[in-house]
């Protein structure tokens, strides 16, 4: 028979909760592509999954998310440089951070759209900009 996993096994090796394992192996939109099938009957309070197919999955979901480390990294420096940790998809936590914490000059409407932030961070050069930008993938010219 076959060695069997559950979804603490899963979470575990993803470093994720395993209410986010739940979501992604629902029929949800959220439902990732290839989680593997429950081997248990439906009836089963809890599923189970093969092993084998349990890893595959789990080298195919950190392969996919490897390249988060450098919006990871980037958000980190952001949170050094402002002094605090905010929400950097907020816009408001945003504005706030750029216009009253740090006295950057307003953008009109005090916009904090990806090409408002480069132009700002044309005019200002400041480090917590660019690393705002980089968070979102933009590059900084």
């Amino acid at each position: 028979m076959p060695e069997l996993v559950d979804y603490a096994y899963i979470a575990e090796k993803l470093n994720v909760s395993q209410q986010t394992v739940r979501v992604y192996a629902t029929g949800t939109k959220q439902r990732k592509a290839g989680f593997p099938e429950s081997v248990a009957p439906k009836t089963a309070r809890s599923p189970l999954f093969r092993k084998k197919d349990a890893d595959a999955f789990i080298q195919r979901r950190l392969t996919e998310t490897a390249g988060d480390t450098a919006q990871e990294e980037a958000a980190h420096s952001a949170f050094a440089e402002l002094g605090r940790e905010i929400n950097l998809r907020s816009r408001e936590q945003l504005q706030q951070a750029l216009f009253e914490d740090l006295s950057l000059p307003r953008t009109e409407k005090d916009s904090v759209s990806t090409p408002a932030l480069k132009k700002l961070y044309a005019d200002t050069g400041s480090t917590f900009v660019a690393h705002v930008l980089a968070y979102r993938g933009a590059a900084v010219e």
